[in-house]
């Protein structure tokens, strides 16, 4: 895979966006620094400079459902951190836990100009010390920094093995790492505890089956 690294971006996915028609895929385009780093709903991603993990992938050539490159990109990164001695889970719609705290983000994007065309964008906190007891980073778990050039190779790694997978492989080791314990959203006016997923992104509570992307999780983060 093409990798490209730049000293600093407003942001990996709009860069992507931006120049897609002139990039060669498969390609991660990564930088040390976010002017106008986003996640979910637009809400902004802040970060020190060079101290995390910013980077996106672009796929154009291959069709990659919004689920599959959900549980490509999850995977990778509960992979990544095991191999640095780090258990993770994952919390719908498209975070990574560790230690009671977010660890790393996941944004996936469309592009409308391409039948087929994913971006996949991940945060990983690396060696940034987390002053939000909702976050948490490799180097708060660890009590060490670790290099963030040797964290951008293992997901590299793992991200290449995985895209080669098909999604019946993926999908259950996916569904085998969400915290179903801590899992609430809401979902018309009622807040509900989240049991188990489908490998069509249907949410289950109770004798409700309902598509993820109807529940909203982000409410039950305020609470």
């Amino acid at each position: 895979m093409r990798t490209r690294y730049f000293k600093e971006l407003p942001s990996t996915n709009d860069y992507l966006k931006q120049h897609a028609d002139t990039l060669e895929d498969p390609l991660l385009i990564y930088t040390g620094f976010q002017t106008k780093g986003r996640g979910r709903r637009e809400r902004r991603w802040a970060s020190e400079r060079d101290q995390n993990f910013l980077g996106s992938f672009l796929i154009k050539d291959v069709h990659l459902d919004p689920f599959k490159a959900l549980v490509l990109a999850s995977l990778t990164l509960i992979d990544t951190l095991s191999h640095f001695g780090i258990d993770a889970s994952i919390k719908l719609p498209n975070d990574i836990y560790s230690s009671g705290g977010k660890i790393a983000g996941i944004l996936i994007e469309r592009l409308v100009q391409y039948e087929t065309a994913t971006i996949i964008g991940i945060g990983l906190n690396v060696n940034e010390r987390m002053r939000d007891e909702k976050s948490v980073s490799i180097a708060d778990i660890k009590g060490k920094t670790t290099d963030v050039e040797t964290v951008k190779d293992k997901i590299v790694e793992r991200f290449e093995d995985y895209f080669q997978r098909p999604f019946t492989e993926l999908f259950p080791w996916f569904r085998e790492r969400i915290d179903f314990k801590n899992m609430t959203g809401y979902y018309d006016g009622r807040r509900l505890k989240i049991d188990d997923i489908d490998d069509k992104f249907h949410c289950y509570s109770g004798s409700l089956r309902i598509p993820c992307y109807e529940i909203d999780f982000s409410m039950s983060d305020e609470n």
